[in-house]
């Protein structure tokens, strides 16, 4: 279970959110997915708000909110619009400089009950939800279809935080970034309207997603990517070099 702090600990919460964000929610039917700040350590919020990276301070954003559908995603954008409320999509929160938790003004919009994945083996492809961790993607996608796509050997890190920012793995020499896997993205625009982007649809959009597109453009609900038929080969090894040895080798 994850380490939980005591109240004591909790810092007080320098801002509010609006009231008519919150009103605004609420008439849309979506306000109990919100969980505000508060300095209860048994509560929702901070159970969403375990943040990993202890080298820097922890943050408390304003709420935390947890969709399980784009329709859940549409109307918060929508609200948060209306209202100045800045939202901060978070997948898996491996982000280092902690980005993926905003500030204090921010509400994160947990996206980890939107983890579906769906494959088609005869084209070798599959959708996977922005929520999904590489653990809930890796080992199905091998295990049921001997498919792979490269990408980093931690189970915790979310597919599309690494896909969107590029993606490295030890597959990579072999089948490029993660982000050249991206066939096709499902995002909901900052009018709340759902767009589907590939390089046939919003071209210029596609090509800035691939690189540059977590949390930039809009807020990404799925990505429909090419997987590759798994080595059946791998030849791995290590090489160790002694550092007085290569000093020699260089004069």
């Amino acid at each position: 279970s994850f380490p939980t702090r005591r109240s004591s600990d909790l810092p007080a919460p320098s801002s509010q959110l609006p009231s008519t964000f919150i009103e605004c929610l609420s008439q849309s039917g979506h306000a109990e997915l919100l969980h505000t700040y508060t300095t209860d350590p048994t509560s929702d919020y901070n159970t969403l708000n375990y943040q990993w990276e202890l080298l820097l301070p922890t943050k408390y954003p304003a709420a935390y909110y947890l969709p399980s559908t784009i329709e859940d995603i549409q109307s918060i954008v929508v609200c948060s619009k209306l209202n100045g409320v800045r939202l901060v999509p978070k997948g898996g929160g491996h982000s280092y400089e902690k980005y993926s938790y905003g500030d204090e003004d921010s509400v994160i919009i947990d996206m980890q009950k939107l983890d579906s994945l769906t494959v088609n083996a005869r084209s070798e492809e599959f959708t996977i939800g922005a929520g999904a961790l590489l653990s809930q993607l890796a080992w199905p996608l091998y295990s049921n279809y001997r498919l792979v796509t490269p990408h980093g050997t931690c189970p915790t890190v979310g597919i599309a935080g690494l896909a969107l920012g590029g993606g490295y793995g030890y597959l990579s020499r072999l089948y490029g970034l993660t982000t050249d896997a991206i066939l096709e993205v499902e995002m909901v625009n900052s009018d709340g309207g759902v767009v589907t982007v590939s390089p046939n649809s919003n071209a210029d959009l596609y090509w800035a997603l691939k690189g540059s597109g977590a949390g930039s453009y809009g807020i990404v609900t799925k990505l429909k990517m090419r997987g590759y038929r798994a080595p059946t080969q791998v030849i791995f090894g290590v090489a160790t070099y002694d550092l007085q040895e290569i000093g020699r080798a260089h004069v």
